[in-house]
């Protein structure tokens, strides 16, 4: 074995040696397929870069960079190992050094961004995920209006049959079993879906209040668990979420409505900025802009009245963590397996409640199954002994497939969007 001394130079890279000579080679980039010879000269060459005093000669050194980087990773991705396009595009990006000032580097990396279309790499991308078993989990964020939801839904459209069915057969009925609004609606959507199904949680909205951590460590939970089901998992929301599976970062930064404001037909298109961080990269760096068209008209008609409920949750700050409101409780009435349920017993007790909101809402803590139980309990009672003052006390007439399954007779009529 060799016993070259530390501060010794390797014969072949010319770089430094820390232990023996043998121990060097085992990584000597000198010896990896692709290497060049002026990759020892990184660092001098990035120090160059920042004292050129011509163009030309900027452009030089910075060339020889790039292709010193190329050499390495066209070794890599060509040869026996391979990555999903928009990762190998990350690494590629990421090796690319344009300035040594952080605030300059990041905002030449937008402007070339900004100027590259990944539009077929984004579905590209899906597909590569498809073929080995793999899902997608994208955010989608923005302003309001810039038409995330609808570009959300033709994106699922296009790469999710069985989503694509359920709205051409069932309409709103279909959509609402895989568009959620609150957290916890996910466990219940992601149930009976395999392979290429999705979920999509709409306007996510940061949770306030007892058991918004929960929610979001559940949410955390399930995200890490479902790559192997194949199933993907979309989040719209107005600001980036804390998603640590996210595959990408897709912000809305122009749109194309039907009517442009100079009265020229528009392209239904939403126009979005993909953000990527991989591994250790804390912050995501831009890689290019994806097109992508509107969901289908069907598709849309059938979200209206979901979108309608949202709009009124808005307007009734309903945006509590403790699970305290009428849309947690409609979504577990909803639930065919809860609603059985209720019909074990002519009266069920706030005990067995409380077992049931545990079985069919598995992500509540032990305070928001009592308040959720709680609340079923005083609904249930209003209903049998005083339905007249239900609309008083909850701000709206209960459909009559609720009043029919806790006993209650009589036409009313259904809340808007039921």
């Amino acid at each position: 074995m060799s016993e070259a001394l530390a501060g010794a130079r390797c014969p072949d890279c010319d770089r430094h040696i820390l232990v023996s000579l043998d121990v060097h080679r085992a990584s000597c980039p000198a010896l990896m397929p692709g290497w060049r010879p002026e990759q020892s000269d990184v660092s001098y060459r990035v120090s160059r870069l920042q004292r050129c005093e011509t163009e030309d000669e900027f452009r030089g050194i910075h060339a020889d960079l790039r292709r010193g980087s190329d050499d390495v990773l066209d070794a890599m991705y060509r040869g026996d190992y391979q990555a999903p396009p928009l990762y190998e595009l990350f690494w590629r990006e990421r090796c690319v050094i344009y300035s040594d000032k952080p605030e300059l580097d990041a905002a030449i990396r937008l402007r070339i961004a900004l100027n590259t279309d990944i539009t077929m790499l984004l579905h590209a991308q899906v597909e590569e995920r498809r073929r080995y078993g793999g899902n997608v989990v994208l955010e989608w964020t923005g302003p309001t209006g810039f038409s995330k939801s609808s570009c959300m839904m033709g994106f699922a459209e296009r790469h999710n049959p069985p989503f694509r069915k359920a709205i051409q057969e069932e309409g709103t009925t279909g959509l609402r079993r895989y568009l959620g609004i609150d957290v916890h609606q996910v466990p219940e959507k992601l149930k009976g879906q395999g392979p290429g199904g999705v979920v999509m949680l709409d306007e996510q909205l940061h949770l306030v209040g007892e058991g918004s951590r929960n929610a979001m460590d559940t949410l955390a939970n399930l995200e890490e668990t479902l790559r192997g089901t194949g199933i993907d998992v979309h989040f719209a929301s107005p600001s980036v979420r804390e998603h640590t599976t996210s595959q990408g970062i897709l912000e809305a930064i122009a749109w194309s409505p039907t009517t442009l404001k100079d009265g020229h037909p528009g392209l239904n298109r939403g126009l979005f900025l993909y953000w990527l961080a991989l591994g250790t990269i804390v912050r995501p760096i831009p890689l290019g802009v994806a097109n992508l068209e509107w969901c289908s008209r069907e598709c849309y008609q059938a979200y209206e009245p979901i979108k309608k409920e949202n709009l009124e949750r808005s307007k009734a700050a309903m945006f509590s963590g403790n699970r305290m409101n009428e849309n947690i409780v409609l979504d577990l009435f909803r639930t065919q397996g809860f609603r059985a349920a209720l019909m074990l017993k002519e009266r069920p007790s706030k005990t067995d409640l409380k077992r049931y909101v545990r079985r069919f809402a598995p992500s509540m803590g032990i305070a928001e199954t009592e308040a959720c139980a709680g609340e079923i309990e005083d609904m249930i009672l209003c209903l049998k002994t005083a339905p007249q003052h239900f609309q008083t006390i909850w701000g709206w007439r209960p459909p009559d497939w609720l009043r029919a399954i806790l006993g209650a007779g009589g036409e009313t009529e259904s809340r808007p969007g039921e």
